[in-house]
């Protein structure tokens, strides 16, 4: 037979709980020295044992016998209402947070932290109980959010060398690498070659300019639109973007007005600062992010953002990576 403090849940209630404080004040201690979620545990079969099978609770008899009587005691309503409390609210409130970061790049990451990066990076680790928060910077920021530690993960990033950061495995986004000029240039496309020799500008931070290994003059821009008008004036010759970029909202006005040529794509990773924690989070997502690819839940949330397009880019990658085994050792492409 079982003695002591502790009993299975199928035995009588012990003398710890019915013979005064002694138990009181073991369970005062174990609460304050114990991880919570050990204390759910406890709750729970303190919870069955003396009010919904055999034993009761200090005096009063348990559940079973007092439906028969159709009414509990108050003490027995208090303990019912703290335990559920406790298993409804308390996951989320020892959940741990992860700190999502992208550049404002609707509809993909928006500035009220949703959009369809954002969302992926819910999937993967919303299942699992994290709570994650997704929040936008500029580019250039969010990513040094990510190397100082002060967020987690940052979405919409372009894969280069850095000691700081690691990356995915596979990336999470794939687009057409365009060259945008205007109408009224009149220009003789001639494939990547009528690069060469030209003024070429592209958003800050993108990092195009290692893209070329012929001469030309390259320069960053804060906002497309920006570029756009210097296109018009003559500033520049050709912007260098992701197609996906000439989509945005911001240049709507202007759109008709240009030109594009895809020149080769760009697949966009996920980040992690290069610590324990980054290295942990980054092996979860490179197991998760292929099972929500593979379930069809990450198609799912391409089609509620209307980017069909970029799914199909992405996932025709991933098959081709998928049968070489080995995934991207870098952003850009160029067609020969």
């Amino acid at each position: 037979s079982h003695t002591g403090d502790f009993h299975p849940i199928s035995s009588r209630p012990c003398r710890a709980y019915t013979t005064g404080c002694s138990g009181w004040l073991f369970g005062w201690r174990l609460i304050a020295t114990t991880d919570p979620s050990v204390i759910y545990l406890i709750l729970l079969r303190f919870i069955a044992v003396h009010v919904f099978l055999d034993g009761g609770i200090i005096g009063c008899p348990p559940l079973h016998i007092i439906s028969k009587k159709g009414r509990l005691s108050m003490i027995q309503k208090l303990i019912i209402i703290v335990v559920i409390g406790v298993f409804a609210f308390g996951s989320n409130i020892y959940a741990e947070t992860i700190n999502v970061v992208g550049e404002i790049f609707p509809p993909m990451t928006n500035e009220d932290g949703t959009g369809q990066q954002f969302e992926i990076a819910k999937a993967v680790y919303g299942t699992l109980g994290y709570k994650v928060k997704c929040k936008t910077y500029p580019y250039k920021r969010a990513r040094y959010y990510v190397e100082i530690e002060k967020a987690d993960v940052m979405v919409g990033m372009l894969k280069t060398d850095s000691e700081k950061l690691i990356f995915a495995q596979f990336p999470h986004d794939a687009d057409n690498i365009i060259a945008i000029y205007p109408k009224n240039k009149n220009i003789r496309w001639n494939g990547i070659s009528t690069l060469k020799n030209k003024k070429l500008t592209w958003a800050r931070g993108l990092g195009f300019d290692s893209l070329f290994n012929f001469d030309h003059q390259g320069s960053e821009i804060n906002t497309r639109r920006q570029a756009f008008q210097k296109l018009l004036l003559g500033r520049d010759d050709f912007m260098i973007d992701a197609y996906s970029g000439f989509l945005l909202k911001e240049v709507d006005s202007l759109r008709n007005r240009f030109e594009t040529r895809q020149i080769g794509f760009i697949l966009i990773y996920c980040c992690f600062s290069n610590t324990e924690r980054g290295k942990r989070l980054k092996k979860i997502w490179d197991k998760e992010f292929l099972e929500i690819i593979e379930t069809g839940k990450a198609e799912s949330i391409y089609k509620k953002w209307k980017l069909m397009r970029e799914y199909r880019i992405l996932t025709e990658y991933l098959d081709k990576a998928g049968k070489n085994k080995r995934a991207s050792d870098g952003s850009f492409y160029l067609y020969k």
